[in-house]
């Protein structure tokens, strides 16, 4: 058998649906498991009208359970005749069952009596009323609503239910709402009603009154057509997931429409004309293979192929007057340059305790200079980054990104060419905000390298000495994004960089008052950690070992670029044929070695000949090992360390370590320690599980 239940309701906005969706499935489950019902499957849907929960193959009674309730001992059941006591009475009446019904069970050395009762086997179409009832009620929205005078809250206003057990009405009332066996369709294309003579025929029903059910087929549906017009056209379509999704759960039945930009609006950088296409319009801007903007665009409209033309020239229409909005603010803000816009920085506020927006500027300034020290930045270079910082927040006071404030950064650069600019301070404008989102790009140009440095390290430790930490799911500054873009942005451009001193510089350019009441200390070692999870999260998602990660972090290390290299180093040797014994061996003399750490070894207390072999092959690779070090070729410094695992395994077979000739124990201790030493500079290998 299967069950349907449609909720038909008045418009849901589009970025609710996903959300109801995976709660419409999480819920039902849950209640189909608490009542016993059996089923195969379950589907869970919604477009903006009606919201969907089908459960496939479901078995006409609910699983039978045996249930044993344990009752008195034994011997406080029956007397010395055995006859059934007083207790075993009231029992037996407690559980629905006759006295000589009961059996018997040892627990814990005891003989007891058991009530041996079966459970479910219930009609399931008894009990779908009051499953369906649950789900609906259970169901949790962002911004619920009432309407008329009834005393229920639900995303939208109730208009129909259907709720169906193959061919039988199920009984429900939700709101004043009677279920029975009749949809609705399409609002413009579809039958006003759809009666449905069986549960298994409404997804067919629906498709035939232009209602396309499941979002992945119309998001499926969008992505062909986008790409089927787009070559048509010979060009490139912005193919925006985000985008997809949400035009996806704004209609019923998707079908793609092609319309015109006017031309005379194309002399607008094509960051102006994008963002409004986007961002008001949901339309998907096309590009010429160069990568410039073409001249027409894509969009979405919520019913079939009829009309296209005139749809396209009304959507086109309301693109014009949303551009020519655009095109007045950009002309405004040309007619003056960039750096004009400074002055009104010192009216924005940052965050009230750190200042405004100037105060953050200057900051930056100072950064980049102490930031461009550790990174070997030349002069020019330097002198770039200053500038850049010294714009870097101008364009925040500019018509266009007090209209679209996703164009910050890009105005800046575009406004500061227009202002005279080099182009290397544009581009650090630009860089500085990078990455934007999760898998964007990572500034590449040198002073935007360093800009963008200083603008997340500014941020953490500003917001980490006001105790403004992320916990859960808070994050209200963006401080995760801003931790994993200032290391993808060091590592992608294999930068060697210590935060401590950057972190250090930052802290002492925060205002004085905000300074007193935090100390570095404990501010810097908050930070690294939050830096060190996301490190590691990092690393995870490109397929690296948790234990590999966790070896190297166990070193205390602050140049992640430097970790990161170690990371690959130690992953990779984890191929290398000596690599388990290694580690084994490793921690065992890491754990002798503790006490053994800083001491001479003297040759001349090496009288084994296992000891003598470690001691020299343990003198042979140090320097080796230092060396490559010093180069960072952390891959060829582990190479020669693994050369340690068989004479430390033939040295733990053959020596006994803690022997009662103190100075001898003293100094392979040592040795031990020595070479715990000398690996712990690469990574903690005791860290290593398997």
């Amino acid at each position: 058998m299967d069950y349907l239940l449609e909720i038909g309701v008045e418009e849901i906005p589009a970025r609710f649906i996903p959300g109801i969706i995976e709660e419409v499935k999480n819920k039902g489950e849950e209640f189909l498991k608490e009542f016993g019902v059996q089923y195969e499957a379950v589907i869970s849907e919604a477009t903006p009208r009606r919201i969907v929960f089908y459960v496939k193959g479901i078995l006409p009674k609910t699983e039978e359970k045996i249930q044993e309730v344990k009752g008195p001992a034994k011997k406080a059941s029956y007397d010395s005749e055995g006859n059934p006591t007083r207790a075993l009475l009231g029992f037996a009446r407690s559980q629905g069952i006759e006295p000589n019904e009961v059996i018997e069970k040892e627990v814990n050395g005891v003989i007891y009596v058991f009530a041996r009762k079966k459970t479910g086997g219930n009609p399931v179409d008894e009990l779908l009323p009051e499953i369906a009832r649950k789900l609906i009620k259970s169901l949790s929205f962002p911004k619920p609503m009432r309407w008329g005078d009834i005393d229920f809250k639900f995303i939208r206003p109730i208009r129909w239910l259907v709720s169906l057990l193959d061919e039988k009405v199920i009984p429900l009332e939700i709101a004043g709402i009677k279920a029975d066996r009749i949809s609705r369709g399409h609002r413009f294309l579809g039958q006003k009603e759809v009666v449905l003579d069986r549960a298994a025929d409404y997804f067919v029903a629906m498709r035939e009154n232009y209602v396309i059910v499941s979002l992945n087929e119309r998001i499926e549906m969008i992505r062909a057509q986008l790409h089927r017009t787009s070559a048509e056209e010979g060009v490139l379509v912005d193919q925006d997931e985000e985008l997809l999704l949400e035009n996806a759960n704004l209609v019923e039945y998707p079908t793609v429409v092609i319309g015109e930009i006017n031309r005379e609006f194309l002399e607008l950088p094509k960051e102006v004309i994008i963002t409004p296409m986007k961002e008001h319009q949901r339309y998907f801007p096309l590009f010429k293979n160069d990568g410039s903007l073409y001249h027409k665009f894509l969009a979405v409209r919520n019913g079939g192929r009829e009309n296209l033309a005139e749809i396209a020239e009304g959507y086109a229409k309301v693109l014009k007057a949303r551009l020519y909005d655009a095109r007045f603010f950009y002309r405004e803000d040309l007619k003056k340059t960039l750096s004009t816009y400074n002055e009104k920085l010192t009216r924005i506020v940052f965050q009230e305790k750190l200042g405004t927006v100037w105060d953050k500027v200057l900051r930056l300034k100072e950064l980049v200079v102490a930031i461009g020290r550790e990174l070997n930045c030349d002069e020019e270079v330097k002198s770039y980054a200053v500038r850049a910082a010294e714009l870097s927040k101008a364009d925040l006071a500019t018509n266009m990104v007090y209209e679209f404030p996703e164009l910050q950064g890009i105005m800046g650069r575009d406004y500061a060419l227009k202002s005279g600019e080099r182009k290397e301070v544009a581009e650090a404008i630009f860089e500085h905000y990078l990455p934007r989102f999760s898998g964007d790009m990572v500034a590449t140009s040198e002073a935007g390298i360093l800009l963008s440095c200083a603008e997340k390290i500014d941020n953490l430790t500003a917001f980490f000495a006001l105790k403004q930490i992320p916990t859960g799911s808070a994050d209200p500054f963006g401080l995760r994004r801003q931790a994993l873009g200032l290391l993808r942005t060091l590592i992608e451009n294999k930068r060697f960089f210590s935060l401590k001193k950057a972190f250090d510089a930052a802290f002492n350019l925060l205002p004085a008052d905000v300074r007193e009441k935090a100390n570095f200390a404990e501010v810097y070692e908050e930070l690294l950690e939050f830096i060190y999870q996301r490190f590691k999260g990092l690393l995870l998602e490109e397929g690296f070992s948790y234990d590999t990660i966790d070896a190297v972090l166990a070193t205390g290390k602050d140049d992640f670029y430097d970790l990161y290299l170690r990371v690959r180093a130690l992953e990779n040797l984890r191929n290398h044929p000596s690599f388990t014994a290694l580690t084994t061996t490793f921690t065992r003399a890491y754990n002798l070695a503790r006490k053994g750490q800083g001491r001479e070894v003297a040759e001349s207390l090496l009288y084994e000949p296992a000891e003598k072999e470690l001691f020299d092959k343990f003198r042979e690779i140090s320097l080796k090992v230092k060396g490559f070090l010093r180069e960072k070729a952390y891959l060829k410094a582990m190479e020669e360390v693994a050369e340690l695992a068989n004479p430390l395994d033939r040295f733990f077979n053959e020596v006994l370590v803690m022997v009662e000739d103190e100075k001898i124990r003293e100094n392979r201790l040592g040795l031990l320690g020595a070479i715990a030493g000398l690996v712990l500079e690469i990574a903690d290998l005791s860290k290593i599980v398997g």
